[in-house]
């Protein structure tokens, strides 16, 4: 489980009796809490039946190396039902195959069950994970819905109550995916009986049906049959797109880039003046966007065209030559919104800028998409070109004026001062008697 607040390690040697209702009062007070939790019983070479009551998730981690654990797993009913119950591989192989001893013991009239987690994600045609999804597996290649033995009631369809009380779900909704896409589900894989030891009747095959009305698609998963049962595979994984549906999602573009000198729109952008880039953006699409980054650039990010960036942010960000981003809380559907930054052109000669400004920034690979799921992913870059021109600052000053005694002050020479970044021509002073 993800976000997990509390692990309850519970040690455990010859505790047959005392355990099982230990563990399912400790259970039944941990599903009353507000907070995610996990048990843990280390059982350390027990000579009796340490019984682990299984409708209790849990992993069970042999303290002593070179020596796995037995498990006499048996209820009142002589039947037990495993969920995310391991083994260590790596402490197994410390002994030779042949001193292995069974992971799980059924006694003669005793039932393990075994059930291990489907990690599923839905997306629609386009990749997008769909919310809402239903998923249900199937024995494949029998094609029967999968049932659940830990639920008493026909016709079992879902987990009984332990199970439900742990994922936090209802019998209508643990195999219904979230905002994520993601749905966890466990599936009954192995039953272990007298019968069948020291091996298991494995049933780790099944087509899975991802539905969405009124879309429907299919995938399988297999899983490791008994006696593989490490942490790597308890889990499978596995990625259903609905062919056909493709979700409503925004359609981010910028439309347009203006230039203010204080409140006044200008096309002469001077060096050594604050400048206010602003940027337009629109989403044509039909739902809302939030949080939607939109990043300024002094360069050409996107030289070839492609309507990708040429090179991460942070390698512009290297080079000098990012200007900044802006933040837009939420872009309504069919709306508009303004961001902007400051920029203070450097230079001293004239030159042509490039500015580019782009919405929905990826966050790392340029080829990849921003954060925000998009019907179109490569039109969010806009370039525009602009004169920075390096003005001159003239001025006189006063203790360089002279009038030299007996000339008239027409066409009298005066030095004057020049402050520029670029050459002056065709400057001319006045001079004019008074205050």
């Amino acid at each position: 489980m993800s976000n997990l607040f509390l692990s309850l390690i519970i040690p455990a040697h010859n505790e047959e009796k005392r355990l099982p209702p230990t563990l399912k009062a400790v259970d039944a007070y941990l599903g009353r809490q507000p907070y995610t939790s996990e048990i843990i019983v280390v059982e350390n070479g027990s000579q009796d039946l340490t019984a682990v009551v299984t409708v209790v998730p849990f992993v069970v981690i042999p303290s002593a190396l070179g020596a796995m654990v037995t498990l006499a797993l048996v209820n009142g009913l002589f039947l037990a039902f495993l969920l995310g119950v391991t083994i260590d591989q790596n402490q197994s192989d410390l002994v030779p195959p042949g001193a292995w001893i069974p992971a799980y013991v059924a006694t003669s009239s005793g039932t393990i069950q075994i059930y291990r987690w489907l990690n599923a994600l839905v997306t629609d045609s386009t990749g997008l994970p769909v919310s809402g999804a239903s998923i249900w597996s199937r024995r494949s290649p029998s094609s029967a819905t999968v049932s659940y033995p830990d639920n008493p009631t026909p016709p079992s369809l879902c987990p009984g109550t332990d199970i439900l009380n742990y994922l936090q779900k209802t019998c209508g909704n643990f195999n219904v995916t979230g905002e994520d896409g993601r749905a966890l589900i466990p599936l009954f894989t192995e039953q272990v009986d007298a019968s069948t030891m020291p091996n298991a009747e494995s049933f780790g095959n099944f087509a899975l049906d991802a539905r969405r009305d009124p879309y429907t698609s299919s995938g399988g998963v297999s899983f490791d049959a008994y006696p593989i049962i490490t942490v790597a595979s308890n889990t499978e994984s596995v990625t259903v797109p609905i062919t056909g549906l493709t979700l409503p999602r925004p359609e981010l573009t910028i439309d347009t880039v203006l230039f203010f000198r204080g409140t006044t729109q200008t096309s002469d952008v001077p060096v050594n003046v604050p400048i206010n880039i602003t940027a337009t953006v629109n989403n044509s699409g039909s739902v809302q966007a939030q949080n939607v980054v939109v990043s300024f650039f002094l360069t050409d990010v996107d030289s070839d065209g492609d309507g990708r960036m040429d090179v991460t942010k942070d390698e512009f960000n290297t080079s000098g030559v990012w200007l900044g981003d802006y933040t837009l809380p939420l872009v309504a559907p069919t709306t508009t919104a303004v961001a902007w930054l400051m920029w203070t052109p450097a230079g001293d000669t004239e030159v042509n800028r490039p500015i580019s400004v782009v919405v929905d920034t990826p966050p790392g690979d340029p080829l990849g998409n921003g954060a925000v799921s998009e019907l179109t992913e490569t039109n969010n870059i806009y370039t525009i070109s602009v004169l920075v021109h390096a003005w001159p600052d003239l001025s006189v000053d006063a203790s360089e004026v002279t009038f030299p005694t007996g000339l008239p002050i027409v066409s009298n020479p005066t030095p004057r001062k020049t402050t520029s970044r670029s050459g002056v021509a065709a400057a001319s002073v006045t001079a004019s008697s008074g205050e």
